[in-house]
């Protein structure tokens, strides 16, 4: 019996010390805590993040433009067509001391450019146009006749034409852009010497384009607008038949315009004829195909002299007809009455 209640007391012992044991080992909620925070456990690693590529960034075109012609434009608006392109161009204007081509400008137009037509201009780029200043106009030598007889001779000859249908009003027609000529046919030396002297007499007169050889201009004969041709009797009778309707000629003259400007002309002549009348002829056809078409009884010594006469130069009203005509003042599709007014302010001025 005893040993029975001494097994009892060592087992309730045994029991007691087991849950004290326990209880001192298990932390209070705010100790677990503790706990946790102090514990050196390694970081988690992180799950990798996934890298994006970046778009590249497009590199923006340089503002650009091709450079148009100003040649002829007013250089105000040349001017001013530049600025709005918005291109921050660098425009300089300065007065040409040249003229191209022999032709001569109207006052304040652009003559020339710099860098020239069909380049490719880029923001801040530089444009030099060259124009030339207004000049004084330069009065009409009136040669001894008086304001009437140049103007009454001017509507005679100019303004209306001897083949020409009756029905259409006459208005100012006359060459605005160098005429280059080539010969055909029976052409002698004296012929050459002729037509030579009289196109640089021509080349002369303020206003007037310029005539000139496609061998002068270095240009091929395909490439000119104008033809003078000296032909055998027979060959000749056709062509003038087919321009102007009557063979029984010695020369004639005819050109072909649009908007009443002059783009292409022919000059025939019969070589089967005198030298003096030759001359004559030759001079006569080829002034009057710069828009001078009509003849008139007025000048028995005229080139334009309705009846045979052999005149071996032009007369001064000849050249103050030429003169007259290529003044800039006078545009071409003027009717008669416009044409008179300024001539009268010229001729009186």
């Amino acid at each position: 019996m005893h040993i029975k209640r001494f097994f009892s007391a060592c087992l309730l012992l045994v029991l007691l010390a087991g849950c004290a044991k326990t209880d001192s080992s298990i932390p209070s909620g705010q100790s677990r805590g503790d706990l946790l925070e102090e514990t050196d456990f390694p970081a988690p690693t992180p799950s990798p993040t996934p890298t994006a590529t970046p778009t590249p960034t497009p590199t923006p075109e340089p503002l650009a433009t091709v450079l148009r012609d100003y040649e002829g434009w007013d250089v105000s608006a040349a001017y001013e067509a530049l600025d709005a392109l918005d291109l921050g161009l660098k425009v300089t204007i300065e007065e040409a001391d040249f003229i191209l081509s022999g032709v001569t400008p109207l006052p304040d137009t652009v003559v020339s450019q710099e860098p020239q037509a069909g380049t490719i201009l880029y923001e801040g780029d530089s444009v030099v146009l060259y124009f030339l200043k207004e000049q004084q106009t330069a009065a009409i030598d009136k040669k001894g006749y008086s304001t009437d007889e140049i103007i009454s001779y001017f509507c005679e000859t100019v303004m209306h034409s001897e083949y020409c249908d009756g029905d259409e009003p006459e208005q100012v027609r006359k060459w605005t852009s160098p005429i280059y000529y080539v010969l055909r046919g029976v052409v002698t030396t004296e012929d050459v010497a002729l037509i030579n002297r009289l196109t640089a007499a021509l080349n002369e007169i303020p206003g007037f384009p310029g005539i000139y050889s496609v061998q002068e201009a270095g240009m091929s004969e395909e490439d000119a607008n104008y033809t003078i041709q000296i032909l055998p009797y027979d060959e000749y009778q056709e062509f003038a038949l087919d321009r102007i309707g009557d063979a029984y000629t010695d020369g004639y003259a005819t050109a072909w315009f649009s908007n009443y400007v002059y783009t292409d002309g022919e000059v025939g002549i019969c070589n089967d004829i005198d030298r003096e009348t030759k001359n004559s002829v030759i001079l006569e056809e080829i002034i009057q195909s710069l828009g001078i078409f009509n003849d008139s009884y007025t000048y028995p010594d005229s080139l334009f002299y309705q009846n045979f006469n052999t005149p071996q130069w032009p007369t001064d009203i000849d050249w103050l007809m030429v003169e007259t005509l290529y003044r800039e003042e006078l545009t071409p599709g003027m009717t008669e009455e416009e044409a008179v007014a300024v001539l009268r302010g010229l001729l009186d001025g």
